[in-house]
């Protein structure tokens, strides 16, 4: 269960849940089962871009504590930096693949489903449930 204060603790939860969602990802088994995990993802990689922003911020405020013992004393200082440039670069790329699920999840939601002849289903078609906060993606 996620801790909501103890950064080292959720981030290793979230790399063994992302884990664990490659696998089954692999087999899902409905068209709303498909429409639930694209909203997942969505919010999932929504909060990881605010992680990295926020962890490059740490690295801006906390740089005049860094020290290396490789080089001389300013170069601790510039590796947060650049350190911090390359997390709000990683935000930003996340930023773009949310933005790609997002319309991805929305078209999906758009999608009448036949059944598979290949699977025993309802006769029905299925459409994907509307979203649950009532916007519209």
């Amino acid at each position: 269960m996620p801790t909501f204060d103890d950064a080292v603790a959720d981030a290793l939860e979230a790399a063994e849940a992302v884990r664990a969602l490659a696998h089954a990802s692999r087999n899902v088994e409905s068209p709303e089962a498909a429409y639930r995990v694209l909203g997942a993802v969505s919010g999932m990689l929504w909060s990881l871009q605010q992680s990295l922003d926020q962890l490059a911020s740490w690295h801006i405020r906390n740089a005049n504590c860094a020290f290396t013992t490789e080089m001389p004393a300013p170069a601790g200082k510039e590796m947060a930096h650049q350190a911090a440039n390359g997390l709000r670069f990683a935000a930003l790329s996340v930023a773009r693949a949310g933005a790609h699920v997002d319309k991805a999840w929305n078209r999906n939601g758009r999608i009448t489903w036949t059944p598979d002849p290949n699977r025993r289903a309802s006769a029905a078609p299925t459409s994907a449930p509307a979203a649950a906060d009532g916007v519209d993606r």
